[in-house]
């Protein structure tokens, strides 16, 4: 156990899950913070779940990053001894978890193995499995090195309509995710229809922390990301490589 001085600046980084509908770009997100990262001479290591990282990766210009391929069996394994080079390794500045939705999937695969369907015992494993993912996950963060999580979008419904959208995990895990991650951003894109009220043009990628009951959002460093503007004005564009580099700053507690 230690005391911790809260009058000094945090000394740990932050944990930020990103989720989204597929395509929206979350992965490219993660690819364009690596960039960033690399341009401050440190790399950024990636936990690849979907093997799809490949191509948002190269075309971010990244060079010096790394991924790790988990797709295979073993995967939750592979992803918490990736978070401990992440902790050991002075020249990485960025660990990227992409994504969660499916490597608790490969946990519940993992514990089923030939049988037939999952029993409690194999859904009571995946849990586990993934609280220790969380877990080293927020190690990562206290050793200094930010981490980005990314999610899939799921959309609770009410009699056809659309209810709350959220990150894509099994119900009994969404709470404690969302719970120990330090902020929690919707990642979408700019419509027409609010662009003006935005300030941002069509079309722009952005992170959503606006409070909101329909969107799960969380931000433990609004003040740190926004200062003093008011919440619903607490979203973060993803235009170009400044916005990312600007937001790499922030998760790093470096700005």
């Amino acid at each position: 156990m230690r005391t911790v001085d809260y009058t000094e600046a945090p000394q740990q980084a932050v944990t930020l899950l990103i989720y989204g509908n597929p395509g929206v770009g979350k992965s490219t997100a993660a690819a364009s913070l690596a960039a960033a990262c690399e341009s401050t001479g440190k790399r950024a290591l990636f936990v690849d779940t979907e093997a799809g990282l490949f191509s948002a990766v190269r075309d971010a210009g990244c060079k010096a990053s790394t991924i790790y391929d988990v797709t295979e069996t073993g995967s939750v394994g592979d992803s918490i001894g990736v978070s401990r080079e992440a902790m050991t390794s002075p020249d990485v500045g960025l660990l990227v978890l992409d994504t969660i939705t499916e490597l608790a999937e490969s946990s519940l695969r993992d514990a089923v193995g030939t049988k037939q369907s999952p029993e409690l015992r194999e859904y009571g494993r995946r849990k586990a499995d993934m609280g220790k993912v969380i877990r080293s996950c927020r190690d990562v963060a206290a050793s200094g090195t930010a981490v980005v999580i990314t999610a899939q979008q799921e959309a609770t419904q009410v009699e056809g309509l659309s209810g709350e959208y959220g990150p894509s995990i099994f119900a009994s895990m969404r709470v404690a995710l969302v719970a120990q991650v330090d902020a929690v951003g919707l990642l979408a894109i700019v419509q027409p229809f609010e662009a003006d009220a935005m300030g941002l043009e069509p079309g722009t990628r952005y992170l959503d922390f606006r409070p909101n009951p329909r969107n799960v959002t969380k931000c433990r460093l609004s003040k740190e990301l926004f200062g003093d503007r008011p919440e619903a004005h607490h979203v973060w564009p993803l235009r170009n490589p400044q916005d990312f580099q600007a937001l790499l700053l922030r998760i790093q507690r470096q700005a």
